[in-house]
Formats: structure tokens, sequence, C-alpha cells
């Protein structure tokens, strides 16, 4: 669902997310609302500067199409601006993280159960690569384990943790999940970059509930 607002903020749901450009490697901030804004900007605070390096015009071109970029969706999508107060909220917040970097706000560890599906955005915390998947579930590679796992048992997987809480959110989340590696191949997936991800929980009676990562994505990208 897409609506206006006189500004975006609390009203639309807005996020900010400090990151860093995976084209560029220039520290970004990357914003996002319910209004269907989705932003790299080099600063925060008006006059909110979006990031414009080739590598990050090329993947909005490639997301949205030449003639949309070519109208200037960048810029219209932004109207008519960031709420003041929400601004304030997340340069304070973002100078917290900078001059305090130990956590302020707790992190809500959200573990799978039966039959959850989610969609969420966050920072990559934690990578752990050549994960042994039956030593992480505690289980055997026998044929239950494998008829269970399916294709995801002969994949090499990398565990992953990432943080959902955006700048001045109430919000923080912690999901950990495996992957196939081969999934991460066309991203740039480091500590400290900003991923969308599919998560769908595994909940085997005897094993380690766990999460598993069906989709790993740009958070530019449409659902």
């Amino acid at each position: 669902m897409r609506f206006y607002t006189t500004s975006h903020g609390p009203r639309c749901n807005s996020r900010t997310w400090p990151t860093f450009c995976q084209y560029c490697g220039q520290r970004v901030f990357y914003f996002t609302c319910d209004c269907g804004c989705k932003v790299f900007f080099d600063e925060l605070g008006a006059p909110w500067p979006k990031h414009q390096c080739l590598g990050y015009l090329h993947s909005l071109i490639e997301t949205y199409g030449r003639e949309v970029i070519e109208r200037g969706m960048a810029v219209m999508m932004m109207t008519p601006g960031i709420d003041r107060t929400y601004t304030t909220q997340v340069q304070q917040a973002y100078e917290r993280e900078v001059w305090q970097p130990a956590p302020k706000k707790d992190i809500i560890r959200r573990d799978p159960v039966h039959d959850a599906r989610e969609d969420v955005v966050g920072i990559v915390r934690e990578l752990i690569d050549g994960v042994n998947v039956f030593k992480l579930l505690g289980t055997s590679d026998n044929w239950f384990s494998l008829a269970i796992l399916g294709s995801l048992a002969k994949a090499e997987c990398v565990q992953i943790t990432i943080h959902t809480g955006a700048l001045a959110s109430a919000d923080n989340y912690s999901f950990t999940f495996l992957v196939d590696k081969q999934l991460l191949m066309q991203q740039s997936i480091v500590k400290g970059a900003l991923i969308r991800c599919q998560l769908r929980s595994l909940v085997v009676p005897g094993w380690k509930p766990i999460w598993i990562c069906d989709r790993v994505r740009s958070p530019l990208e449409e659902n």
C-alpha cells in the first residue's frame, strides 16, 4: 500500500539505516517508508543529498528502468520532504552510535516457530562461512535429514546474523539464519552490509530450530 503525507516521518513508518555503498564503499544512509520510497543518502538532514555514484545509478536503472530514472524518479519520490522532528531523531541516534557504540537498546532475538515466514531488512552483524548444517541442527546425514533439508543438505552454507533496528527505532530484532552460499554470489554480503532477506522457519522435533533464507537481495528491490 502506498500513500502520501505532508512529509515523510513517523506517520508513514519512515526508517533509516547507516550502511555503505556496495559499489563505491562510501558511507551512506538507506531510507525507506510505507509510501514506497527507497533511496540512499550521502548525509542525514536537509537537503538530504542523494547518493549518486555510477554503480548505484546503474543499479537504479536496472531496478526501475532508464525512462523512469531519466524523469527524475529519485527526486519525485522524496517529495514533499522529510519531517524535521524525524530528521533530528535519526541524527541524534546516529551520533550516539558513533560516539557511544555500546548497545543502548535491547536486541530481541527472534527465534523461529513452526511455519513462520519473515521478510526483513537488516544490517549484517555476523557471518560464518562453511557451516556444517547437520552439526548445527544436532542431527546426522541420514535419509530423514536429507529428505527434510533437500538441496540445502548438499549446499555450502553460510550462517548470518542481522539486526533490523533502524536509527531512532524502538524495535531492534536479531535474526540468525542459514543460506546457500550460491545465493550470495551476486551480492556483496559482508559485515555492515544492509540486506533484505526472505526467511522461513525450519522446526523439526529433536532438531535445533533455525531460520532458512530463500532469497537475499538489495533493499532497493521490489517484492
